[in-house]
């Protein structure tokens, strides 16, 4: 139980459930989730704070900036700090005032992560990115400056509408703080769950808590802001998802819509199924998880009607299988100076994790989609 609360990142909602239930707990179960808890609201506490100063200075300086997710998600839909398991910061700006808004938050002692240095040194920032991450040796405090809900090569449309420009106001410890308006804060959390998989609870339990929060959210106008196939499956899924575990109402239409797209279903039950599958528990969760990450990407192809679309989707998700990452690296065990020989050890390694089976697959519905 609490290796599963740790996997899906909701161990201040166990706790509390759990102790509203009342018998048959064990002690120890309780004491481990209580002193994690009490850990996670004490660093709330603290993102909170150090929230409430950046925001300060950054408004000073004449730079609009809107949080999304961490503290000010947690007053909004948890209604505090408490219940909500928050690990950094993420602020919007826009991205003409992007390096402005890094030059500033130098001066209280955040500095850049290595991995961006590129990323900033481009004519244009945005390039394949959507965000840069700045960390603070001494608070311990990340914080994601995005100016973009997704990465070009993920949905340029979704990568360039600017879904936190319009918002409204939550209060975190007293202040009033901005947050994207309802509608557009779904938009976003549905982006960022797909862009994650959905590989924890957490996620799908934002999207339930703004929908209980809001029971009259207008799903039609965030349906307007997801158009085609693929932007509404992605939408679909985790209402889908909210419904099945927790039973979210929805309106009829959207059940309609959800019952009658097998797609949806298939990939909501893979999803949920990875879930509640911990690799510490099952060893056969790993291979979960990444058979439905394969099957998600996937999705973006078949829900494409344009053969030409399928192509040029099918070579971005190619790009990021075969380019080697920071575990590759770590695999191969070479020196810094030769980064690009570990992408000769990445073929390896996925077969090594993920097994051949899983890796000729993800190559056999690739080819599928495009063929469509």
């Amino acid at each position: 139980m609490v290796t599963l609360a740790r996997f899906n990142q909701i161990v201040p909602l166990v706790y509390t459930r759990l102790t509203e239930e009342g018998a048959g707990i064990p002690d120890t179960v309780l004491q481990t989730l209580a002193a994690e808890t009490n850990a996670i609201v004490g660093w709330n506490l603290k993102l909170a704070g150090e929230l409430l100063l950046l925001l300060s200075h950054l408004r000073a300086h004449g730079i609009k900036a809107v949080p999304f997710k961490g503290p000010p998600l947690a007053c909004e839909l948890y209604g505090g700090l408490k219940l909500r398991q928050c690990r950094d910061l993420d602020i919007f700006v826009a991205q003409s005032q992007m390096l402005d808004a890094l030059r500033l938050l130098e001066t209280r002692g955040y500095q850049l992560d290595l991995k961006y240095q590129d990323v900033i040194k481009c004519d244009k920032p945005a390039g394949h990115h959507k965000d840069v991450l700045i960390v603070n040796p001494v608070n311990r405090v990340n914080i994601e400056i995005h100016w973009a809900a997704c990465e070009p090569d993920f949905d340029d449309k979704l990568a360039s509408t600017d879904y936190w420009s319009s918002e409204t106001t939550v209060s975190l410890l007293g202040e009033p703080v901005p947050i994207p308006e309802p509608e557009n804060l779904l938009v976003l959390l549905v982006i960022h769950g797909s862009r994650h998989h959905w590989n924890s609870l957490k996620l799908l339990c934002d999207i339930a808590q703004l929908l209980t929060v809001y029971p009259n959210l207008d799903l039609e106008a965030v349906a307007t802001k997801l158009p085609g196939l693929w932007r509404t499956r992605l939408l679909l899924i985790p209402l889908a998802l909210v419904n099945s575990l927790w039973n979210v109402p929805l309106p009829a239409w959207v059940l309609s819509l959800i019952s009658s797209d097998n797609t949806v279903f298939d990939q909501a039950r893979a999803i949920s199924e990875s879930l509640f599958a911990v690799a510490g528990d099952n060893p056969s969760a790993l291979r979960k998880a990444a058979a439905t990450m394969i099957s998600q990407q996937s999705l973006q192809l078949s829900s494409s009607r344009n053969p030409r679309d399928r192509v040029h989707i099918a070579l971005r998700v190619l790009r990021r299988l075969v380019l080697p990452n920071d575990l590759d690296k770590q695999f191969s065990a070479l020196p810094r100076r030769f980064p690009v020989l570990s992408g000769f050890f990445r073929p390896v390694r996925l077969i090594k994790t993920y097994g051949m089976d899983i890796c000729l697959g993800t190559m056999r519905k690739l080819w599928r989609a495009i063929l469509r």
